[in-house]
């Protein structure tokens, strides 16, 4: 059975408050279970990587919890740290089996019947698209899920099966186990008699957990709730998601707004916009309430690059030759525009132009009908490459050897491969918005979403201005290493503030 300082460290959290220490509980739930190494998840393993030297610094112990079975429990440091991916990359075939079978297992139920019935889906709606060629039936299919189609007729019963649930289910008693041997997890912090001065971060992608009850429990023994906001699209852009989702988040702010009103977001940009939308709501519809915005910056390595792992001979080819290559780096989705930017290289090659373009995303969603224009494009194997499986070696790799990176997002709460392009010295060509403003104006080229042609004239005049034979020197620009990002949102977290009858600090509204 795990200890719990094999999970915490050689002082347990019981130790820590009787010798007068505070406490930092780290949310890291999805990351715990999910083997997914961008995004969010890199955001989490990174800040939980640094976060026990910064916590100590201000005289907290660190200890990463997650949520299960009703309660926020102490979990193995290590697992989240570990790289998931590489006993699918490299062990027995056996291994790679045992370790799909932990995946599935990981998975909650309705993540299970997605995973199993999503690609049946897929493969039924595209054949019914084949076999019935008509743009009214296409629109049908592959309508959104809020517009009427085959998505909306599908989750409507599920919206109201679920609204029915919420409305008529009773709280559930929470049965607090300190320990369960063999289960993997340790204590429970409801076991604690008290939690004065200590600090619950909800760090993950937790907004698809019921916490709400745990969390309400920790504070109500003294404890201080803070939330890490990455972006409001599924609020602002709900067109670009999945309803589900989007369902979810909207309620997840909710739930977070009636019991805890502490932000951490991720740029300025999004702490702007969080700011007014809490401003809107409580002047169209909820009571007026207190609450607190502060901003910080995400950190720019990639934790698991292995100088040792060659890219595989395909990766490399990639990159091979004397013509330019230009990356996109992120999950095919429809906020990311890969459409806009093939229409903007079928553009470009139309004009004769030689240059290469490498897509390296994983799996996103709403992504069928442009996966299949990249599999199908005349251009693919010879100028167009698609990876959907890079580790962080092959990626940094792609990194110190392409000529620039291309990203055209409508939405996005900060741009992670804009930060780890400028630590490597690559070029950066991006869309001009406002987040993308912040983070990279003066570092970085812009042009306009108004039309493809817009990316072509970049693409065309960076091809004319770089001379191809240089296109590995670099020159890297200076950015926050994760330490001083979680050292910095730690900062905000753990910054001493008056405590008002109502739980919010009197700083009131604050964005910055």
């Amino acid at each position: 059975m795990m200890g719990i300082s094999d999970i915490t460290g050689p002082m347990t959290p019981f130790e820590a408050t009787q010798a007068g220490q505070k406490l930092l509980f780290v949310e890291c739930t999805h990351t715990y279970h999910n083997a997914v190494q961008s995004g969010i998840q890199r955001v989490v393993r990174n800040i939980l990587r640094h976060a026990g030297e910064v916590a100590a610094e201000r005289g907290y112990v660190m200890v990463p919890v997650v949520f299960e079975a009703g309660q926020f429990r102490a979990a193995d440091l290590s697992r989240v740290l570990n790289d998931k991916l590489r006993p699918l990359e490299t062990g027995s075939r056996l291994e790679r089996m045992q370790a799909s079978f932990r995946a599935w297992r990981a998975l909650g139920g309705r993540q299970k019947v997605l995973a199993a019935g999503l690609p049946v889906y897929r493969g039924l709606r595209r054949a019914v698209a084949t076999v019935l060629p008509f743009e009214p039936v296409h629109r049908f299919l592959y309508a959104h899920s809020r517009s009427f189609g085959l998505g909306w007729c599908l989750a409507l019963p599920v919206w109201t099966l679920r609204d029915v649930k919420r409305r008529f289910s009773k709280p559930v008693a929470v049965v607090i186990v300190p320990a369960a041997p063999g289960d993997g997890f340790g204590f429970s912090m409801d076991a604690m008699g008290e939690h004065a001065g200590n600090v619950l971060l909800l760090l993950d992608s937790s907004w698809q957990l019921d916490l709400w009850s745990a969390v309400v429990r920790f504070q109500a023994k003294g404890g201080t709730t803070w939330s890490v906001i990455y972006d409001l699209i599924p609020i602002t852009h709900p067109e670009t998601g999945v309803s589900l989702i989007n369902n979810d988040y909207y309620l997840w702010m909710r739930g977070q707004l009636k019991v805890s009103r502490r932000f951490a977001a991720i740029s300025r940009t999004v702490a702007a916009q969080l700011d007014g939308y809490l401003t809107d709501l409580t002047r169209n519809e909820m009571p007026p309430m207190p609450w607190t915005v502060k901003s910080f910056y995400l950190g720019s390595e990639l934790d698991f690059v292995d100088p040792d792992l060659s890219p595989r001979p395909e990766i490399r080819a990639m990159f091979e030759g004397g013509a330019h290559v230009f990356i996109v780096v992120g999950s095919i989705e429809p906020r990311k525009n890969h459409s806009f930017i093939l229409d903007a290289f079928d553009l470009y090659w139309k004009q004769g132009g030689t240059a290469r373009l490498v897509i390296i995303g994983r799996h996103g969603w709403k992504n069928d009908v442009v996966l299949a224009r990249m599999r199908r494009h005349a251009m693919a194997g010879k100028r167009l490459f698609v990876c959907r499986d890079m580790g962080d070696s092959e990626l940094n790799f792609a990194y110190l050897n392409a000529s620039a990176l291309i990203i055209a997002s409508e939405a996005e709460g900060f741009g992670l491969p804009i930060v780890e392009a400028f630590q490597r010295g690559l070029p950066v060509l991006c869309s001009d918005i406002a987040v993308f403003r912040e983070i990279a104006d003066g570092k970085a080229a812009f042009f306009s979403l108004s039309g493809p042609s817009c990316l072509t004239e970049a693409v065309v005049a960076f091809c004319a201005e770089r001379d191809v034979t240089h296109r590995r020197e670099r020159h890297p620009q200076p950015w926050l290493t994760w330490r001083d990002s979680t050292a910095a949102l730690l900062g905000v977290v753990l910054e001493p503030c008056v405590q008002r009858n109502d739980g919010i600090d009197s700083a009131g509204t604050n964005s910055d």
